[in-house]
């Protein structure tokens, strides 16, 4: 019986958060004097290291491997030879180390196995505990996992029916997920550390797997579900499993189990060199001092006892590597530390905390005009003294140290200041005042008004020195209504506006401009803050038909800040709780001085005694406000400033010349002109270059079409939001083309590896040439290809147009190409059923790409090398530099020949006429490829024939068997003659001899199908007439020799042919 143990582990639950996306900071990344510490994007702190025995501690070897298919160096566990290969991640923080292995772990017949390793069995490592789960699929099957001779986990599976003798497969679907005992089960692996002489828990990473079958009928357990045992983190199995399952398929197989790239989380901790094993039975954490003073060489580090070994820590306030002399550094100068990763300034000071005199203090008197990253300049203020604000001006700042800071107008913390602004009179603050209503339509016989009230979140404040600010708007979402707005106390109108719809059209945009949303600015109420509102709905029709009401926009109804939200916005903030909307409030001082010296002038200046106690700066002047109070302003000349201030003494900053003051200035700035002068050539030159370069991006836009492109996106907003990308954009994703970015490269440009600004991962082509007559042609080509969407098609992102060469964006694919998993020079590769399933899935998406895209497209280009791979062997077809789209009316179109040598169509070739039937014999030699594991570009028969010509004479004299891969011929039957007849048939002279895509698609599902046990009966007499009839011929009813010798001798023409190879 064959069996598979495919092992994984990940960090503990408790530390998973804190560990993703982690890296090492700097300062960690310090090895030992003159050692490597580098292989390729990973950072090697001590103890782990390369090289000499000197550069690590001991176990803690690492291995980087420069040499392989992938450019990419590879850091691998130990010495490299161990099934725990590449380390992917390590911490020093915390002790844990990501590490993958690549395949399973064979269980002999009896049931057992081991998880080898290349560190030994005294090495540091071990699983991760109460992070990893023991996962066993089968029939009446247990499973045991075990340390030395101590049980980590065990469980069992069972199956309905039990002792039933049969051999049809049952699924496991998603339906059986998560795995609760019947066909599979699961169980936590917990690392129970406990000292029990020799049985003690060995910290190594080697752990045994015992399998034991309880069923009457063990074969026919195993053929109803193979048995299979997964050690891997929580949550892995069922990912993996609904990755790759589908309803219509029996269970995966073991091996498509051993192409499994599997990361795995161990725990690790220093022993070994003669450093005495730390004591389990001691309850104490402190390490021995040798082992205190050996381990942990850093100042300000200290050692922890682990299991039978020890870690080392920063202490609080500093960072780096405690592993090394002088590792631990500093963290904060002059600040407070407020986590274990930040520290601050003082409280009462800003600036930066990590330099000396970096906190500048901001309290004055005890007053604090600062709270969190909001500055609240007087007369605001925040303080128990009332010489701290102007009357009515006491803010309330809320600081619990364990999030930023907050401020608010009032101790009820209901209202959250945001800015305040002294040179405009204006507060920003943050309001809950929405009314998200469902109302319905009213319908024929129903009042057609609607009528309710709301409250803004500054209720209460109506005596305070604020107003709402005619920079809101009232905002209306909903269709064919109006709203009008008014004051509660006294009935004034404060806004309408109205909101149509038209239900035969769709909205393009998210502007609210009174389609769908409108919005109108509010008028000035000058008694008092008002916060209180009526609104009435008005529908300008009713009675409307059951779909076109389901059509209608939600209403909502708000006031905000002016220009703060558009459609979109409130289509998704809205009505999720809490919601907070930006409201801006005119503020002036109403309060602190005598009722007389404010009656005494109506003007629309202060009195003089008002002026005096209020604009305390020396260049300020006094305005009366529309509520009666007043504002102070800095006079023009002393208001430049941002923190100029009317209200405090010395506040407005500047200067109001003279006329020798004047002159002085003059004279200087002549002086000042002749030094400038030095600097003003290479000024001019490096704005004169920016602006070239600005030119230049926007004549390469135009001369690649970037109208053109926007023209043909802006009917999918969706798309054109994202389609064209910006070269600023570009380089950031690829460090400005940083040669360590390229992912590879040939005659036609070079592939680099990006990260775009929204976190995805792309591939990014950067051609070396275009036909600028072409240029339309690409662009309209580009604008198709972002529509299409197939999970087995490499998806287009967008485009770069401000380069001489465009820049396609694509997605990035990890796993390699098809040609690099057939080719490798082993004697085994993909299986049979791997193979025939990536066929499959090749096939889905190129007749997709001609029947079911909204344009139909030809690839123009179908190999191998264009077919890519990701991390669960799921085909994507990818390289589209050669399509051409066809229109619905035209069966083809003429072009330059473009493709490869070995899968170009010689019919094609010949008559330059591009068919879909081109990407069929394309295809078919992919299939011929997939067969043989032979090169279609490069193969050559002892005769001189072609890879296609010499599989096409060896299928007609019925001696296919001399082509065929061995491992083919060993895992396949009779689905092998079928899809090396369909490979025949696709790569047929005449194109219209070859079947269509759509054929080959539902032919090799049949295929496939039967290969497992038999083609289920649909009933679907149309699936029936598409799948090719497969009777593998004889050599009496073999093409004809005509036939034959015309397509050997176009493919010797072609390998002469050197003018179009891509």
């Amino acid at each position: 019986m064959a069996m598979s143990l495919v092992v994984m582990a990940v960090a503990p639950l408790l530390l998973l958060s804190s560990l993703a996306g982690a890296e090492l900071n700097p300062g960690e990344a310090i090895g030992m004097p003159n050692c490597d510490i580098d292989c390729g994007h990973m950072k090697v702190p001590y103890p782990f290291g390369m090289g000499p025995a000197r550069c690590y501690w001991p176990g803690f070897k690492l291995t980087c491997n420069r040499t392989g298919k992938s450019k990419t160096p590879r850091l691998l566990l130990g010495d490299g030879t161990g099934t725990l290969g590449q380390v992917e991640d390590l911490y020093l923080r915390s002790p844990f180390l990501s590490v993958t292995r690549t395949g399973s772990v064979e269980i002999d017949a009896a049931g057992k196995g081991a998880l080898g390793s290349s560190v030994g069995e005294d090495g540091p490592y071990t699983l991760a505990s109460r992070a990893n789960e023991l996962t066993l699929t089968g029939c009446n099957v247990q499973v045991t996992l075990k340390n030395g001779n101590i049980t980590m986990a065990s469980c069992s599976s069972v199956c309905e029916s039990y002792g039933l003798t049969t051999t049809t497969p049952e699924i496991l679907t998603r339906d059986s997920l998560p795995c609760s005992g019947s066909r599979c089960c699961q169980v936590d692996i917990i690392n129970q550390i406990m000292a029990r002489g020799k049985d003690r828990l060995v910290y190594a990473a080697s752990y045994n797997v015992e399998v034991t079958h309880f069923g009457l009928n063990r074969s026919s357990d195993e053929s109803r579900v193979p048995t299979r045992v997964f050690v891997a983190r929580k949550g892995w199995f069922e990912q993996v499993w609904l990755a790759t399952d589908h309803p219509d398929r029996p269970n995966r197989t073991p091996s498509e189990d051993a192409t499994l790239r599997v990361p795995i989380w161990l725990e690790w901790e220093v022993l070994g060199d003669s450093i005495e094993p730390a004591d389990r039975n001691r309850t104490a954490v402190q390490c021995p001092a040798e082992a205190d003073r050996r381990i942990c060489k850093s100042n300000n580090s200290t050692c922890s006892r682990a299991t039978v070994g020890y870690t080392c820590f920063c202490d609080d306030g500093f960072e780096g590597n405690p592993y090394v002399t002088d590792g631990c550094k500093d963290r904060c100068y002059y600040g407070d530390l407020i986590d274990t990763a930040n520290c601050t300034c003082p409280l009462g000071t800003q600036g930066d905390p990590y330099q000396r005199g970096g906190c500048i203090g901001l309290i004055t008197g005890g007053c604090r005009h600062i709270c969190g990253n909001v500055s609240a300049p007087y007369p605001f203020g925040v303080g128990q003294g009332h010489d701290c604000y102007q009357e009515g001006f006491n803010l309330t700042c809320i600081d619990t140290g364990h999030e930023p800071a907050r401020l608010f107008l009032d101790s009820d913390m209901v209202t959250q200041v945001l800015e305040i602004s002294i040179r405009n009179n204006t507060v920003r603050v943050l309001d809950t005042g929405v009314v998200s209503t469902n109302i319905s339509r009213p319908t024929e016989g129903n009042t057609d008004e609607f009528e309710g009230s709301f409250e803004l979140s500054t209720y209460g404040h109506e005596e305070l020195p604020y107003s709402l600010s005619t920079h809101n708007e009232l905002i209306l979402t909903g269709c064919n209504l109006m709203a009008e707005l008014s004051w509660e106390s006294d009935g004034g109108i404060v806004s309408v506006c109205g909101s149509f719809c038209s239900y035969n059209d769709i909205k393009q945009d998210d502007q609210c401009n009174g389609m769908g949303c409108c919005r109108t600015r509010i008028s000035m109420y000058n008694n008092s803050m008002r916060s209180q509102f009526k609104y009435k709905l008005k529908w300008f029709n009713k009675g409307d038909t059951a779909p076109d009401r389901e059509k209608s926009a939600p209403i909502h109804i708000l006031i905000a800040e002016e220009g703060r939200f558009n459609q979109g916005q409130i289509s998704s903030k809205l009505p999720s709780e809490p919601v907070n909307i930006p409201i801006l409030l005119q503020w002036e001082v109403l309060r602190g001085f005598s009722t007389a010296s404010v009656v005494k002038s109506s003007r629309s200046d202060c009195p003089r005694e008002v002026s005096d106690r209020l604009c305390r700066s020396k260049h300020s002047y006094c305005k009366r406000g529309s509520r009666g109070g007043y504002t102070c302003h800095c006079r023009t000349g002393y208001d430049g400033e941002p923190d100029a201030n009317p209200y405090v003494s010395d506040g407005c900053k500047g200067h109001n010349l003279s006329t020798t003051g004047k002159y002085i200035i003059i004279g200087v700035g002549i002086g000042a002109g002749v030094i400038l002068s030095l600097f003003a050539a290479s000024s001019i030159s490096k704005k004169l270059k920016d602006r070239r370069a600005q030119i230049l991006k926007r004549q390469f836009f135009e001369n690649n079409r970037g109208q053109l492109l926007r023209q043909l996106v802006s009917q999918r907003a969706d798309i054109a939001e994202r389609m064209i990308i910006t070269l600023e954009e570009i380089e950031k994703a690829t460090n400005n083309f940083d040669k360590a970015r390229e992912l590879g490269g040939g005659g036609h440009g070079t592939v680099y590896k990006g990260i775009l600004s929204d976190l995805h991962v792309v591939a990014i082509k950067k051609p070396k040439m275009v036909v600028q007559k072409e240029i339309d042609e690409f662009i309209n080509e580009v604008a198709i290809l972002s529509q299409i969407n197939h999970r087995n098609v490499v998806k287009l992102y967008g485009c770069c147009l401000e380069t001489e060469v465009p820049l396609l964006v694509y997605e990035f694919i990890s796993n390699g190409t098809l040609y690099e998993h057939l080719h490798t020079g082993e004697s085994r590769s993909l299986s049979w059923d791997g193979r025939l399933r990536i066929a499959v899935e090749t096939a889905k998406s190129l007749a997709y790409l001609h029947s079911t895209a909204s344009v139909p497209v030809i690839h123009r280009d179908v190999k191998s090398v264009n077919i890519l791979l990701d991390d669960t062997l799921t085909a994507k077809v990818a390289d589209f530099g050669a399509s051409r789209y066809v229109p619905m009316d035209r069966s083809g179109v003429t072009t330059m020949v473009q493709g490869t040598i070995g899968y170009l169509d010689p019919m094609y070739f010949y008559t330059q006429r591009l068919t879909e039937k081109s990407d069929v014999y394309s295809f078919g030699v992919i299939l011929v490829e997939l067969l043989t594991r032979k090169k279609p570009s490069s193969y050559m028969s002892p005769e001189g024939d072609g890879l296609v010509a010499q599989f096409a004479t060896l299928f007609a004299e019925g001696n296919l068997s001399e082509i065929l891969d061995p491992q083919v011929v060993d895992e396949g039957s009779k689905e092998v003659e079928a899809v090396a007849t369909l490979a025949v048939t696709c790569v047929k002279l005449r194109g219209e001899d070859r079947p269509t895509m759509r054929q080959v698609e539902l032919t090799l599902e049949a295929v496939r199908a039967s290969n497992q046990d038999g083609l289920a009966s649909t009933g679907d007499e149309k699936f029936e007439e598409n799948v090719i009839a497969l009777n593998c011929p004889q050599a009496d009813d073999a093409m004809s020799t005509e036939e034959s010798t015309r397509q050997v001798s176009m493919e010797e023409e072609l390998l002469l042919s050197s003018r179009y190879p891509r």
